[in-house]
């Protein structure tokens, strides 16, 4: 009988010791399973970073191209514009003095 409870509490010894292990393994595979979450989570951040600074620079390029665009369709209209105000000017003057200007078209003889 003496064997038995001996046999007893040296399985209950090794039980709690077990238990303690498993739980010790529990808790670096949980620390563990938080730091690979963890890297993951910073890696997707520095991904979704380079995204979106990638995406900024795109639009900015794209941005800066329009914007040349509209400057350079804002000079032709200007051009545009100025010579036919100096065409009109001219027919206008034509127009008033009942001839050619000088330098345009045919001169009286």
């Amino acid at each position: 009988m003496k064997d038995l409870g001996e046999r007893t509490e040296q399985l209950i010894k090794q039980a709690k010791a077990a238990e303690e292990e498993r739980e010790q393994r529990l808790l670096t595979v949980r620390r563990e399973a938080s730091a690979m979450r963890d890297a993951q989570r910073r890696q997707a951040e520095a991904e979704a970073s380079k995204v979106l600074e990638a995406a900024k620079a795109e639009a900015r390029t794209t941005l800066e191209r329009a914007n040349a665009h509209i400057e350079e369709e804002l000079r032709a209209a200007e051009q545009q514009l100025d010579e036919m105000g100096r065409n009109l000017a001219a027919e206008l003057a034509q127009r008033v003095l009942g001839r050619p200007l000088n330098g345009s078209g045919s001169r009286p003889s």
